[in-house]
């Protein structure tokens, strides 16, 4: 077992948010060029929701193989990773009026969200001394905004005078600046991954075992609520009148919550109750599920401003959990893998659901189903802390 660190590697952690930033640019970039798809293409809303959660069918058969393969060729299934990313973009930039292709594109770059957006949270974490630990967790949790608010900044730029495609452009610029940046900085992206150590669950405690898989269920079920949240935000606000481009804007206020909130709460996490702290967190996202279709345009924008701030915390806190359930020596891609799995399951299922249940009712509909499920993604977080308490 290696000795714990006494420093930070602070361009450790740099890497890991980089390469899982870029996992979530690429899965999230669709939210906002979907009106354009869906009026340029005629993609029903099921197939339109099926393009984001076919990520999710990827990274759920590669996530669990993810650690082993990083772990034995780090190199190799990182560049493997990246290629995913260019023939998926490629291929949608090719043909994007067939559906079904566009579907598989996506399930390919999936393959590579599954391999960084394990990567990127294990090398943070591995690069942080005891102390930075809390803090750390919440810079490997903000991965997601920081793709999603590079999604929206680029979307709001480009949209109206450059289309769709603009996205899918920037997304192959950003895979050859990363990996530009892995062969410039090899020796300390060497050093950085050889933190990554497979294996570890074989010892592991039925507590401990349990701790993770509950987070995994509730990491499923929390992000379930959110990748349908903010895949059909942009939607909404175009059904209401408002142009692509502000749409993207407006969607800004909630990812740029939880962004801000993610950080906070790695320091939070020091002074609060875990536990307590998790649950008050996701319970307070339920009443903006129930309430804030109803509210007038101004207190409806401070209702989604305050669901992104309290959209931070839950994720920050989950990706803390291995960690504190096992000590951060202990932790390598197999600790993460079920929290990754479970939350791909919630990002298979959540978007076309939600798409459905929008055809059928609206979000007057969508708000008491996926409030309910926020409800019990509560629960089971409560039930996750008591049994992450070390003995």
């Amino acid at each position: 077992m290696d000795a714990p660190r006494s420093r930070t590697d602070w361009a450790g952690v740099g890497l890991g948010l980089a390469v899982a930033s870029l996992a979530a640019f690429q899965m999230l970039k669709l939210a906002p060029a979907l009106p354009l798809l869906i009026a340029e293409y005629g993609y029903g809303r099921v197939l339109a929701g099926a393009m984001m959660s076919v990520y999710a069918v990827a990274a759920l058969v590669f996530s669990l193989l993810a650690g082993g393969l990083l772990a034995r060729r780090p190199w190799t299934t990182l560049a493997a990773a990246l290629g995913c990313f260019v023939a998926g973009n490629l291929a949608t930039l090719l043909w994007p009026n067939s559906g079904a292709l566009v579907l598989v594109a996506r399930g390919v770059e999936g393959v590579g969200y599954a391999v960084l957006g394990i990567a990127g949270p294990v090398i943070s974490i591995r690069s942080a001394a005891e102390r930075h630990h809390s803090f750390v967790a919440g810079v490997a949790a903000v991965w997601v905004p920081v793709g999603q608010i590079t999604a929206l900044v680029a979307a709001r730029f480009t949209l109206a005078d450059a289309g769709w495609q603009a996205l899918w452009w920037l997304s192959l610029a950003l895979v050859a600046l990363l990996a530009f940046w892995l062969v410039v900085r090899r020796d300390s992206v060497r050093e950085a991954m050889s933190a990554i150590a497979s294996g570890g669950a074989a010892r592991w405690s039925r507590r401990e075992r349990a701790a993770l898989w509950v987070g995994a269920v509730t990491f499923g079920l929390w992000s379930g609520q959110y990748i349908a949240f903010m895949t059909w935000l942009p939607d909404h606000f175009v059904d209401r009148g408002v142009a692509p481009e502000n749409a993207a804007v407006l969607n800004l206020v909630p990812v740029m919550g939880v962004a801000i909130s993610c950080l906070l709460t790695g320091w939070l996490a020091r002074h609060v109750r875990y536990g307590g702290l998790f649950v008050a967190a996701t319970l307070s996202q339920v009443p903006v599920w129930l309430f804030a279709d109803a509210l007038p345009p101004g207190p409806g924008l401070v209702a989604i401003a305050f669901f992104g701030l309290a959209c931070g915390v839950t994720p920050t806190l989950l990706f803390a959990l291995p960690p504190r359930v096992l000590g951060a020596q202990r932790v390598s891609p197999a600790a993460f893998a079920p929290l990754m799995a479970g939350r791909n399951l919630g990002i298979l299922g959540a978007p076309p659901a939600a798409g459905w249940i929008i055809g059928m009712g609206g979000w007057e509909l969508m708000g008491p189903v996926f409030g309910a499920i926020t409800l019990v993604a509560a629960l089971g977080g409560g039930l996750m802390a008591h049994l992450a308490q070390r003995r």
